[in-house]
């Protein structure tokens, strides 16, 4: 199941998500994106990657890395549309992430940092 979902993330460290919704205009058929949700303050350094994946549970995952070196992973509830951050890890990089990925339906995280270092996340004891 498709959850249409845009997910962003900027330089001040905060994280948005958008879903297309059509013009309320019956004339006006063009496509706008309305904010689901957003959370700030999650990193003390711009967000430089983001990966985000649903599960078999429609649960959306976003993996946020930053510059100050950690990583991030976020829940976005189906129901409530409430942004939460599930954990934070700041051990593990040595330098600024430079990309995640992520897979929801096996729960696993991996992040690449400026000096080469990847680590791998398993975060299949989540909810």
């Amino acid at each position: 199941k498709k959850n249409n979902l845009l997910c962003t993330a900027t330089y001040d460290g905060s994280v948005h998500v958008y879903r297309p919704s059509v013009a309320k205009d019956s004339e006006d058929k063009s496509m706008a994106l309305e904010n689901v949700a957003s959370k700030s303050g999650v990193h003390s350094g711009p967000i430089q990657c983001l990966a985000a994946a649903t599960d078999k549970d429609s649960m959306t995952w976003i993996a946020t890395g930053s510059m100050d070196h950690s990583l991030a992973l976020h829940t976005l509830d189906p129901k409530t549309k409430e942004l939460s951050t599930y954990a934070t890890c700041a051990g593990g990089h040595t330098s600024a992430l430079g990309s995640v990925d992520i897979w929801g339906t096996n729960k696993l995280l991996a992040s690449g940092d400026w000096d080469g270092g990847v680590c791998i996340w398993d975060f299949s004891e989540a909810p």
